[in-house]
């Protein structure tokens, strides 16, 4: 039989690096303290794309059986590219209980972050067409060529709670 299929996949890879430079603002909240936390934030992250490819057709004279064989070519190939992003920052701060010198606090962050620089890439792969298992000199290699671009913008938000040691 003949045939032919392919997948692209994108993954962010590990480490995600992150840092933020900003200022903190207190304004009392009945009885509590609350904090606003505008920043500049900047991040640099991997992607990792992987492309693979694969095609068969028969040798013979019916295109849809194998007889008497079928060439074969297999095309898996992956690059990582790092990218770097620069954006604002808000987190809102909310002190919710004291239990001697620890403070709970409530928060909620969001980042936007803008892209800098290139927002993508092309991936390009070569496969070498095989009958049974031996390198087929009939055809020619096979090329395949997947592109991968970034939204220009990308965000995160956050919620949690912060214990915080604060001796009167």
């Amino acid at each position: 039989t003949t045939g032919r299929g392919s997948a692209t996949r994108v993954e962010a890879q590990s480490p995600i690096v992150s840092a933020g430079i900003g200022l903190a603002f207190e304004l009392p909240l009945w009885d509590r303290s609350m904090r606003i936390k505008p920043s500049v934030e900047w991040m640099w992250q991997r992607d990792q794309i992987r492309q693979l490819f694969g095609d068969a057709e028969s040798n013979g004279p019916d295109p849809l059986a194998c007889s008497p064989s079928c060439r074969t070519v297999t095309i898996d190939a992956t690059r990582t590219q790092g990218f770097h992003s620069l954006g604002p920052g808000l987190e809102i701060e909310v002190e919710s209980a004291r239990i001697g010198d620890t403070v709970l606090t409530l928060y909620a962050s969001g980042r936007a972050y803008a892209l800098l620089g290139s927002r993508g890439f092309d991936l390009q792969g070569v496969g070498f067409w095989e009958t049974d298992g031996a390198p087929d000199p009939t055809r020619e290699p096979s090329n395949v060529t997947s592109t991968y671009e970034r939204d220009p913008w990308h965000f995160t938000i956050g919620v949690g709670l912060r214990f915080l040691w604060r001796p009167e």
